[in-house]
């Protein structure tokens, strides 16, 4: 059976209320998602395990093995992804200042979701 167009255009619009409507924690955990992605995994690994070239070269720890992330605040975080982590004998983590506080707030919950697997 075959919906009246006015239903099927009033389902449309409910499910896009309903899509914008969504919880912010979802939005931002999405949003924390694609920064990680963009800027962190190349290094960190999609998964956090940090199983690429640079995370083998640079000694970066598993997140979802190790207390890494775990052991360090919010605010601890925050400041190694403004400022970097740099390292006498390497490279390290380099700084991401270009990324908006929303955009912090949001990779620090991802992170937080990766190392709590």
């Amino acid at each position: 059976m075959r919906l009246p167009s006015r239903w099927r255009r009033g389902r449309a619009a409910a499910w896009l209320a309903a899509a914008l409507l969504a919880s912010p924690a979802a939005i931002a955990q999405e949003d924390g998602k694609d920064v990680f992605h963009n800027y962190c995994s190349s290094c960190h690994g999609a998964d956090g395990r940090a199983q690429t070239s640079p995370g083998h070269y640079y000694r970066i720890p598993d997140w979802t093995a190790t207390d890494a992330v775990r052991k360090l605040s919010d605010e601890q975080i925050r400041t190694q992804i403004r400022t970097g982590k740099l390292r006498p004998d390497v490279f390290g983590m380099p700084a991401f200042r270009s990324l908006s506080d929303a955009q912090v707030d949001a990779l620090i919950a991802f992170v937080r979701k990766l190392a709590s697997k």
